[in-house]
């Protein structure tokens, strides 16, 4: 399944879809000016931590292989419901997989200055070394994969 770049404001550009399907990566990105994410961030850092309209129950969610309290919160909270629709973000996704996009999860993580980074990680599909392309959607098959966005905030 290949898709073409589109009329849409924030496409990858033809090298760019090319780098992505080599190397299994996009950007990065600039969302949001450093300034204006520093004052959405003063106020959107405490909307965070109110949990009364979150999906999932604290109580529940907590323990020793996952937080899930933090999936999600995209419904509950409207910083990140608009973030995930920004045209920078779903513009290049169309870009990559079609017109036809969901978004199916979210997951709202800290990360402080000092903290280990996350390894590349992907199921089944990425290969390091192996010369074919980063990512392998399903051949004939109208699904085409799922694509995760990372955001530093």
């Amino acid at each position: 399944m290949t898709f073409t770049v589109n009329n849409r404001e924030f496409s990858l550009s033809p090298e760019e879809l090319e780098d992505f399907r080599k190397n299994g990566y996009a950007g990065p990105f600039t969302l949001y000016k450093p300034e204006e994410i520093k004052e959405i961030w003063k106020k959107e850092r405490l909307n965070i931590l109110d949990r009364d309209n979150a999906i999932y129950d604290d109580g529940k969610t907590l323990d020793a292989i996952t937080n899930i309290s933090n999936y999600d919160r995209h419904l509950d909270n409207e910083f990140l419901a608009k973030h995930i629709c920004r045209p920078e973000i779903v513009d290049r996704m169309v870009s990559m997989m079609g017109e036809d996009l969901l978004c199916w999860r979210t997951e709202f993580f800290p990360k402080y200055p000092g903290d280990d980074g996350t390894d590349w990680h992907q199921v089944d599909t990425f290969e390091f070394s192996s010369g074919e392309p980063q990512l392998k959607w399903p051949e004939n098959d109208d699904f085409g994969g799922t694509i995760t966005v990372w955001t530093a905030l």
